[in-house]
C-alpha cells in the first residue's frame, strides 16, 4: 500500500517585537490566491511576498516527493533590521518524525539552514538575520517527505501543519545617539549631552535670540544675562566645533521653535541631523540657516506637523519627507535644493523648495535624468564645474550662495536661467572658448564678486539687470 499524508497547511502572521518585549501584533487577512497571484503582508518595516501564495495543501504526497516554496522578505526602511522566522502552532502526528525533513535558503545576505527535521512544536526557523535597509532577500523554503526504505504505512494520513511568523526587530543602529565628527567618532553621547550641558531641543525659543561669545558663555542677544544653563542646543554645540553629525535618541517628541536657528552662526561644520520615529512634530525655524547637507527622516517616521520655515536656507541639503505628515508651513523648504516626497499634500509651491523629486547624481540636482538642466550644486568644493551635456543652468542655481568662488561653464551650456548666480561670492566665471551660450536671465550674474567676464560671440541677449550691480571692471 502507498503511504499518503495530509501535509503543511501555511498561513502568516506577522508580529513586532519591541525593546521592551513588548508583542504587538499586525493582524492581515490572507485569501487563498488564485493561479500564481502574490500574497503577502507588510509590517512596520518588513514585507514578506511569497511568489505562488502562501499555503501548501495536498493530500497525497508520497515518499521521495519534494515541495518547494519560495518567498521574498524586504526592507522598507532605510535602517538595518534584524528578524526572525519561527514555525508556531505547530501540529506534527507523524510517528517517524524523522522522515520529514526541511531546509531553506537564501540569497543578498539572507540566511541557509541546512537539511532538519520538521520540528514536532513551536520551533525558530532563523533568528536576528540582518537585512540591510532598502534591500529584499530571496527566499527557497524546501519541504521533503524522504523515502526511508522501511514500512512508512505506520503514517499513512497522518496530519502535518504549521504556521510560519515573520518577527521583526528594532533597528540596527549603526550609530548610538550623540554627537559625532566626520569621521563619526563619538565626541559626546546624547545622554551626556542632556546632564553635562541640560541639551534640550524639545523647547520653544521663539521669544529668544541667542549668542555665544568669545569667553565661552551664551547670552541673551543685546543682553549680558548668561543662559549657560538653559540647553539652547544653539549654545551648548558651541562646544564642539568638530561636530559633523547629530542622532537624537527615540525618547524625544518633538522638536521646538528655533531650537537650532542660524546655528551656522556658532557651529557651522554640523551637516547631518537623524531624527527618530518618535518625533511628531518640527517647529517654526527649527533648523533655519544650518548648513545642513542631510536630514535623515525613516519612511516610518510619525512625523506630522513641520512648521514655517522649518529647513530654510539650508542649500546644500536633500530630504526626504515620509508621508505620514498632514502640514507643512510656509517657506519650510526655501532654497533647499532637493525634497523628495510622494504624498498628498498639495501646497508645495509655498514651500520655497528649489525642486521637489529632483534627479540626483553625484554632487548635483537636475530638474530629469536627461541631465540637460541643472538645478543645484550640493556638494562641499569651492571651485566647480557644470557636468558636460548640460544645456540650461537652472534659476536661483547659486542665489546668495556664500561657499562657491568659481564656476567654470562647459560649451553646452545654452542658457544660464534668472537669477542663477545673483548675490553670490563667485568670484570667477569661466566660460568656455567654443561656447554654444546664447542667453543670460534676468539678474542673473547681478551682484557678484566677479571683476572680469569674457562673453561668447553667440551670445544673443542678457535680460534685465544680467550682469549689473557685480564687481565688472573689465
Amino acid at each position: 500500500m502507498k503511504k499518503r499524508i495530509s501535509i503543511l497547511s501555511i498561513a502568516l502572521l506577522l508580529f513586532i517585537i519591541f525593546v521592551s518585549s513588548t508583542y504587538a501584533f499586525y493582524l492581515g487577512k490572507i485569501n487563498k490566491p488564485n493561479g500564481n497571484s502574490v500574497a503577502g503582508i507588510t509590517t512596520k518595516r518588513l514585507s514578506l511576498t511569497f511568489a505562488d501564495g502562501p499555503e501548501i495543501e495536498l493530500d497525497g504526497v508520497l515518499p521521495g516527493q519534494k515541495l518547494i516554496k519560495t518567498f521574498s522578505i524586504t526592507n522598507n526602511s532605510s535602517d538595518t533590521m534584524t528578524y526572525s522566522l519561527k514555525f508556531k502552532d505547530v501540529i506534527n502526528e507523524l510517528s517517524r518524525t524523522q522522515d520529514l525533513v526541511y531546509s531553506l535558503t537564501g540569497t543578498n545576505g539572507g540566511a541557509t539552514v541546512n537539511e532538519a527535521e520538521f520540528p514536532t512544536e513551536d520551533q525558530v526557523i532563523i533568528s536576528s538575520n540582518e537585512i540591510a535597509g532598502n534591500t529584499t532577500q530571496e527566499y527557497t523554503l524546501i519541504f521533503e517527505y524522504k523515502n526511508a526504505n522501511v514500512d512508512q504505512n505506520v503514517d499513512f494520513n497522518k496530519l502535518i501543519s504549521a504556521t510560519i511568523i515573520l518577527g521583526e526587530e528594532e533597528p540596527v543602529l549603526a550609530l548610538a545617539p550623540g554627537l559625532y565628527d566626520d569621521n563619526d567618532q563619538l565626541l559626546i553621547s546624547y545622554e551626556d549631552l542632556v546632564s553635562t550641558y541640560n541639551f534640550n531641543p524639545e523647547q520653544d525659543l521663539t521669544n529668544y535670540s541667542y549668542l555665544s561669545t568669545s569667553d565661552g558663555h551664551c547670552y541673551v542677544s543685546g543682553s549680558s544675562t548668561i543662559m549657560d544653563d538653559e540647553g539652547i542646543p544653539s549654545c551648548v554645540l558651541a562646544n564642539f566645533p568638530t561636530a559633523s553629525k547629530l542622532i537624537f535618541p527615540n525618547t524625544i517628541t518633538t522638536i521646538g521653535n528655533y531650537a537650532f536657528a542660524k546655528n551656522s552662526n556658532f557651529y557651522s561644520s554640523l551637516k547631518e541631523i537623524v531624527i527618530p520615529d518618535t518625533v511628531t512634530s518640527i517647529g517654526n525655524n527649527a533648523f533655519y540657516n544650518c548648513n545642513l547637507h542631510n536630514v535623515e527622516i525613516n519612511s516610518t517616521s510619525q512625523l506630522m506637523t513641520i512648521g514655517n520655515s522649518a529647513f530654510s536656507n539650508n542649500r546644500k541639503l536633500v530630504i526626504s519627507i515620509p508621508n505620514s505628515v498632514e502640514s507643512i508651513g510656509g517657506y519650510s523648504f526655501n532654497s533647499v535644493p532637493a525634497v523628495k516626497y510622494n504624498g498628498e499634500l498639495t501646497s508645495s509651491n509655498n514651500w520655497g523648495a528649489k525642486a521637489i523629486n529632483p534627479y540626483i547624481e553625484e554632487d548635483w540636482t537636475y530638474e530629469d535624468d536627461s541631465k540637460l538642466k541643472v538645478l543645484s550644486y550640493i556638494g562641499d568644493d569651492i571651485n566647480i564645474s557644470i557636468p558636460d551635456g548640460v544645456e540650461t543652468i537652472g534659476e536661483k542655481m547659486l542665489w546668495y550662495d556664500t561657499s562657491i568662488l568659481s564656476i567654470n561653464i562647459p560649451s553646452s551650456v545654452v542658457t544660464i536661467s534668472d537669477r542663477a548666480f545673483q548675490n553670490s561670492m563667485i568670484e570667477n566665471i569661466n566660460i568656455a572658448n567654443n561656447s554654444n551660450l546664447k542667453t543670460i536671465g534676468n539678474h542673473a550674474i547681478e551682484f557678484t564678486k566677479v571683476a572680469s567676464l569674457t562673453l561668447p560671440d553667440g551670445l544673443l541677449s542678457i535680460g534685465e539687470r544680467g550682469i549689473a550691480g557685480s564687481s565688472l571692471t573689465n
